[in-house]
């Protein structure tokens, strides 16, 4: 994940997007690759799968749905996050206007409420095919977009600071973004699942992250690598001079008013805020 000079975006893609999933459980993709059997575009699908030997049925089953998915084993290391930096470079995800990013969400620690936030999630993002048409459509319209994710799960930067901070802290240095670390405030998507512009990713190269930065799996809900980097996205978005948009329900959202939005918006704000229920939201004090 440490890479010099990849600055160039190749030809752009035929597909309409791309999806990039990292599948953990078994079951869980089930409910993945069915709602990608909606998609009414073309989309290319790359998914990152535990090296292990013991998710081979895995791999399998990610081939099974879509024989020319096209996938890489990664170790068991920073949770999505790892193996999604991972797989923009090595697939060169940069090159497309939208890419979905997904992932096989448990949250086990937040029970049921955890399996609702998950279904929500892939509801809001690939719910049907109105909507895969309709995100994509947005990206089309309106390059100066890069990130659109459910506004139920927009959370404040300042939810669980202090035990996020030292990796949130290092991260905004190393992106050089702000007069010093953690300035303003800024939302992010809880969960780090979302679609974003290709292009608008390219800061992440400026953190030069390696894999053996990400600490070892011990089932950490806070305070680690993956943490940070799931907090700084939205940064890096900005950063390349993109907006975060957030919308439960993307279809509903009339052209005039994302135009008037983006026209509007300074670059620290999300652009749109349409919601229709509300998963939990993270908890933790303000610091």
């Amino acid at each position: 994940m440490d890479h010099s000079d990849q600055s160039q975006i190749s030809t752009p893609p035929r597909a309409a997007f791309a999806v990039v999933a990292h599948v953990f459980y078994k079951d869980e993709w089930q409910t993945i690759a069915d709602r990608l059997q909606f998609s009414p575009l073309p989309f290319d699908l790359y998914a990152t799968v535990p090296e292990a030997p013991d998710f081979d049925d895995v791999a399998a089953a990610v081939g099974a749905a879509f024989p020319a998915a096209r996938i890489v084993r990664t170790p068991n290391r920073g949770r999505d996050v790892a193996p999604f930096l991972r797989a923009l470079e090595e697939f060169n995800l940069y090159k497309y206007d939208a890419v979905l990013k997904v992932h096989t969400k448990r949250s086990r620690h937040l029970g049921e409420q955890g399996v609702r936030w998950a279904r929500d999630l892939m509801t809001s993002l690939m719910g049907d095919a109105e909507t895969i048409s309709a995100t994509v459509r947005v990206f089309t319209l309106f390059p100066k977009i890069g990130m659109i994710y459910p506004d139920f799960v927009k959370v404040s930067i300042h939810t669980e600071l202090l035990q996020n901070l030292t990796w949130t802290e290092a991260l905004q240095t190393r992106l050089q973004y702000g007069p010093k670390p953690l300035a303003g405030n800024w939302d992010f998507a809880a969960g780090t699942m979302f679609w974003f512009r290709g292009s608008a990713m390219q800061p992440l190269r400026d953190l030069a992250i390696r894999l053996d930065e990400f600490e070892p799996e011990q089932s950490q809900i806070n305070g680690t690598l993956a943490h940070g980097l799931e907090r700084i996205f939205p940064q890096v978005i900005y950063k390349s001079d993109h907006l975060v948009m957030t919308a439960d329900r993307i279809t509903t959202v009339p052209d005039i008013e994302i135009a008037r939005a983006v026209t509007q918006s300074s670059q620290r704000a999300p652009i749109i805020r349409k919601g229709f229920r509300t998963p939990p939201r993270r908890s933790g004090k303000r610091a």
